[in-house]
C-alpha cells in the first residue's frame, strides 16, 4: 500500500512539474489568455481525483475511454463526448446530425459501408408510420456525399498567421474539426443513432437490417 501511494505522488508531481512549465511558456507568449483559470483547476482536481481514487474510474459508468454507458430497453448508450459537442459548436461542422428535434438514424451507403438493401429496410421502417417519423429522422449519406462533407472545410491557413490570436483561432478551428471528424468516422463505420436532445448515442455494428429495426423499435421514447 505504501508503495501505491508512493508511485502516485511521484505521478502528480510528474504531471505538476509539466503544468508549471506549461504555464510558463503560455504566459510568456501571450497565450494563457486563451485558457481559463476555472477550466485548469477543474482539470486538475479531475486528474487528482483519479491518481487518488482509481477505483472510482471503475465504478463510475464510464468505459475505459471516458464515454458514461447507460441503457435504454436494454440497448447500451452512450453520451457524446463533451469535446465533440464543443467542437460541433465551435465548427458548425456536421450540425445535420447533431442537432433536430427527433433521434438522428446516421449512417453511410456505398462501397465499405452499408448496402442498398439496408438502406431500403430502415428508410421504410421509418416511413412505414406516423408514429415512426415522429420519433426518428434518417441522415443516410452515400460515399460521394459524405467525403464532399469530411473534405468541404476551410481548416488550413489561407496565409500565415499574423499574430498569436490568429494561429490560435487556426489551431482551434484545426482541432474542432479533427475532433468531430474523428467521432463521425467510427459511427460511418457503423450505424449511430443520436439522441440531440440528451447528448447522447447508439452505436449498431451489424449489416443486419432487421436488427437495426428492431434496435430503432426498442428506443422509441429514448
Amino acid at each position: 500500500m505504501k508503495k501505491v501511494i508512493i508511485e502516485k505522488a511521484k505521478e502528480v508531481i510528474c504531471f505538476l512539474v509539466c503544468v508549471g512549465v506549461l504555464a510558463g511558456i503560455a504566459y510568456y507568449t501571450g497565450l494563457l489568455n486563451f485558457v481559463s483559470t476555472d477550466s485548469i483547476k477543474a482539470s486538475f482536481s479531475k486528474f487528482t481525483n483519479t491518481v487518488a481514487n482509481p477505483k472510482e474510474i471503475k465504478n463510475s459508468g464510464f468505459n475505459p475511454n471516458g464515454r458514461s454507458v447507460t441503457r435504454y430497453n436494454n440497448v447500451r448508450t452512450y453520451a457524446i463526448p463533451q469535446s465533440v459537442i464543443k467542437a460541433v459548436n465551435n465548427s458548425n461542422q456536421w450540425n445535420d446530425i447533431f442537432f433536430g428535434s427527433r433521434l438522428n438514424v446516421f449512417y453511410v451507403t456505398g462501397k465499405g459501408y452499408f448496402s442498398p438493401h439496408f438502406d431500403s429496410v430502415v428508410k421504410h421502417y421509418v416511413s412505414s408510420s406516423k408514429e415512426n417519423r415522429g420519433y426518428f429522422t434518417v441522415k443516410a449519406y452515400d460515399t460521394s456525399r459524405y467525403n464532399a462533407m469530411k473534405n468541404n472545410v476551410d481548416i488550413g491557413p489561407a496565409k500565415i498567421c499574423d499574430s498569436i490570436e490568429e494561429c490560435a483561432g487556426q489551431a482551434n478551428k484545426a482541432n474542432a474539426h479533427s475532433t468531430v471528424s474523428a467521432f463521425v468516422d467510427r459511427c460511418a463505420k457503423a450505424l449511430c443513432i443520436i439522441n440531440t436532445r440528451r447528448s447522447e448515442y447508439v452505436m449498431l455494428r451489424s449489416s443486419n437490417p432487421q436488427k437495426a429495426v428492431d434496435t430503432l423499435e426498442s428506443l422509441k421514447g429514448w
